[in-house]
């Protein structure tokens, strides 16, 4: 037979530590908000191995998992969007931050299918519009694309600007 080992840690309550049981394939995960660490204690913040992770971070992430279509149009559209803020400058979009275009994009990258590769949801929508409207055969889907997610920015520009 198969012999397992009882993993065990150590839980501290108070001054008293109690050695637990524990799963040999648990993980721990703590999330720390960046402006939290300078509040948490050194010796908690010392028994992590310590990450810094981003909106960026994730973004990248998602695009690895896409198919080569899907994520050739989401760079196309990222830089066209990216071109755009700057054209009209970054303070023309309220509350606009680098996490804000990424995160956008985040916001559409979507996993329909457990085990199956996400989709860019403006892609999928834009395609199937395309079966159901052949009149559009001629419309450039980045064009379409882009000007759906430049509308979702436009948002956040003050009615005053």
């Amino acid at each position: 037979g198969q012999s397992t080992q009882q993993v065990y840690s150590n839980i501290a309550m108070g001054s008293v530590t109690y050695p637990c049981p524990v799963n040999p394939r648990f993980q721990c995960l703590v999330f720390l908000r960046l402006s939290r660490r300078d509040q948490t204690p050194a010796p908690f913040l010392s028994r992590f191995e310590k990450f810094l992770l981003s909106v960026d971070d994730f973004l990248e992430l998602r695009l690895k998992e896409l198919e080569s279509e899907d994520r050739r149009i989401v760079e196309l559209a990222y830089n066209c969007c990216l071109e755009f803020v700057q054209h009209m400058g970054e303070s023309s979009f309220y509350g606009y931050k680098s996490s804000t275009l990424p995160s956008l994009f985040l916001s559409h990258i979507r996993s329909s299918t457990p085990g199956m590769p996400p989709t860019f949801d403006r892609y999928s929508v834009f395609t199937q519009a395309l079966r159901d409207r052949p009149y559009m055969q001629d419309c450039d889907p980045l064009r379409v694309i882009v000007r759906s997610l430049c509308a979702e920015l436009l948002q956040l520009v003050p009615p005053e600007t």
